[in-house]
C-alpha cells in the first residue's frame, strides 16, 4: 500500500463480502497484494446469511424430524414426535452466527482491510465509502443478487414473501402456495411439507427443475406427489388475492387457498446500473459482461458471482474470485464452467455435472447411458433411503463422461468424483475400474459406469 496524497492505493479491491468477494481478498492477501474488502451488510453474503446456510441448517431439522417419525423400521420406538419452531429458527441463527465470524477471522488473519459500508466507484480507480475515497489498482465486483418479483397482480401483497424473508419465519403457515419450481423452490417446497405445511408448487414452465436430466425429473415430481407436495405445472400466475392465488393453465382460470404465497422465480444481479453506465462497463440489465478470465470491458475491473449471470452458485463466485485474482497476478488462468455441479438439498438429494441426455442428443453425440438403483445398494437399504439413481451418460466412441446424473442420498457429497474426473478428462472405465468402498452409496456410481457398456455386476 502506498500513500498518495490524502488517498490510500491498495493492489486490490472487492466490493462485497460474500462467498465471491471474501474468497478472492484471500486470494489476493495470500498472494502478497494489500486488499480491502468493502461489505454493507453482513459478510458471508447471500450465501450465508439467506442461501445456502441457513437454508441447509433448516433442511437438516427437517431430515432429523423426518427420520424420527420414521425410526419404527429401525427398531427405534418414539412417541408423541412433535418439533418446536423458535428452537428449529434459534439453531439456523447460531450456524449463520459462527460461520460469518468465522469468515470475519479468516480476514483477519490474512490482513485484509475491511470497511462495513456501501462502496460506489467512481472512475475505474476511485472508490467512494462512508464519506472517504479509496484508489485500488484492480477492483473486482462481487455484489450479488436479490430475488426477482415478476409482475404479477398483488404481489405487494401482505401474505407474499421472497425467499429472504421465509427464513426469518416466526410462525409456519398452514397452507403455502409457491411461484416458481426452481431449485430454490423445490428445497423450500420439500422443507415446509416436512414440518407439516400444505404445499403447492406453480411453475410456468413444463416440469419443475427444468434444467435437470428428464429422468430425474419425472422421480423428483413422483417422490413430491407421494409426500402430498401438489405440482401445478405448465400454469401463470395471474393474481394473488387475499388468501388465495388464482392461476391460468390450459387457457382456464383456477383459484387456490394460500395462507401465504412464497415468490421463488429467480434472482437478478445486486447492482448500480447508473454506476456501470457512468464508468462504460458493459452489461445487459445489470447482468455485468465478463471473459473467461472474469475481466469487465475495463481491463483492471472484474466482475464475479451473480452479477455475471454465468453460474448463480455460491461455488462458482468462489472459483471465479480465485481465477480473477490469478489474472491479476498475471498468471492466464481462465474459468471452466463445464464441470461446475448443481446440487438440490432435499431427500433423496439431487445432484448433478455435465450434460442431460437430451442435451447430449442435441449436441450430436452417439450417447450411452449406464443407470443403477439405489434399491440395489447395500449402504442405501442400511440407512433405509432406496430411492433414487445413479445416471452416466457417455459417449459411445471414446468413453468420455459427458454428464452424471444422482438422485440418492448423499449425492452432493459424490458429485465431487465425478467432477474430479470429467475435470481430468478420465474416461467411464477409470471411474468402472476405481475400487469403491462397500458398503458405500458410491458403489453406485462404479455400477453405473460399468452399466454403460452391460457390465454392472449387482445389476440384472
Amino acid at each position: 500500500m502506498q500513500e498518495r496524497g490524502t488517498f490510500m492505493i491498495y493492489d486490490v479491491a472487492v466490493i462485497g463480502g460474500g462467498p465471491g468477494g471474501y474468497v478472492a481478498a484471500i486470494k489476493a492477501a495470500q498472494k502478497g497484494l494489500k486488499t480491502i474488502l468493502f461489505e454493507k451488510e453482513k459478510l458471508g453474503g447471500v450465501c450465508l446469511n439467506k442461501g445456502c446456510i441457513p437454508t441447509k441448517a433448516l433442511l437438516k431439522s427437517a431430515s432429523i424430524y423426518n427420520n424420527a417419525k420414521n425410526s419404527k423400521q429401525f427398531g427405534i420406538l418414539c412417541e408423541n414426535i412433535s418439533f418446536d419452531w423458535s428452537s428449529v429458527m434459534k439453531n439456523k441463527r447460531s450456524i449463520v452466527d459462527r460461520l460469518v465470524g468465522g469468515v470475519d477471522m479468516l480476514l483477519n488473519a490474512n490482513k485484509v482491510e475491511i470497511v462495513h459500508s456501501e462502496a460506489v466507484l467512481i472512475d475505474a480507480k476511485t472508490i467512494l465509502s462512508n464519506n472517504q475515497k479509496y484508489k485500488a489498482k484492480n477492483i473486482v465486483l462481487a455484489t450479488g443478487s436479490e430475488p426477482v418479483l415478476p409482475p404479477i397482480i398483488g404481489i405487494d401483497n401482505k401474505m407474499v414473501i421472497t425467499s429472504d424473508q421465509i427464513l426469518q419465519l416466526s410462525k409456519l403457515p398452514e397452507k403455502l402456495v409457491i411461484v416458481g419450481g426452481g431449485v430454490i423452490g423445490i428445497e423450500f417446497a420439500f422443507l415446509l411439507k416436512a414440518f407439516d405445511v400444505n404445499v403447492t408448487i406453480i411453475e410456468m414452465m413444463e416440469s419443475i427443475l427444468i434444467n435437470a436430466d428428464q429422468d430425474v425429473v419425472k422421480s423428483v415430481s413422483k417422490d413430491f406427489n407421494k409426500l402430498g407436495i401438489s405440482i401445478i405445472a405448465a400454469a401463470k400466475v395471474k393474481r394473488i388475492q387475499e388468501k388465495s392465488v388464482v392461476y391460468q393453465k390450459n387457457g382456464k382460470e383456477f383459484s387456490i387457498e394460500a395462507d401465504l404465497v412464497l415468490i421463488s422465480t429467480g434472482r437478478k444481479p445486486t447492482v448500480n446500473i447508473p454506476m456501470l453506465d457512468k464508468l462504460g462497463i458493459i452489461h445487459n440489465r445489470g447482468i455485468i459482461q465478463t471473459d473467461e478470465k472474469m475481466q469487465t470491458n475495463i481491463s483492471d475491473i472484474y466482475a464475479i458471482g451473480d452479477i455475471n449471470g454465468k453460474s448463480m452458485l455460491a461455488h462458482t463466485a468462489s472459483e471465479e474470485g480465485i481465477i480473477a485474482i490469478e489474472n491479476i497476478c498475471g498468471e492466464e488462468v481462465y474459468m471452466d464452467y463445464k464441470t461446475i455441479p448443481q446440487c438440490v438439498y432435499i431427500e433423496p438429494e439431487v445432484a448433478w455435472v455435465g450434460l442431460t441426455e437430451q442435451e447430449a442428443i442435441k449436441n450430436g453425440h452417439d450417447v450411452k447411458i449406464g443407470t443403477f438403483p439405489m434399491s440395489a445398494n447395500g449402504k442405501s437399504l442400511i440407512e433405509g433411503k432406496t430411492t433414487g439413481f445413479v445416471k452416466i451418460i457417455a459417449d459411445n466412441k471414446y468413453g468420455q463422461i459427458l454428464g452424471v446424473h444422482l438422485y440418492c442420498t448423499h449425492a452432493t457429497d459424490m458429485i465431487a468424483e465425478v467432477v474430479l474426473a470429467m475435470k481430468t478428462e478420465c474416461c467411464i472405465d477409470d471411474i468402472a475400474q476405481c475400487v469403491h468402498a462397500h458398503p458405500t452409496v458410491s458403489e453406485g456410481l462404479m455400477e453405473a459406469a460399468n452399466a454403460v457398456f452391460g457390465k454392472a455386476i449387482h445389476k440384472i
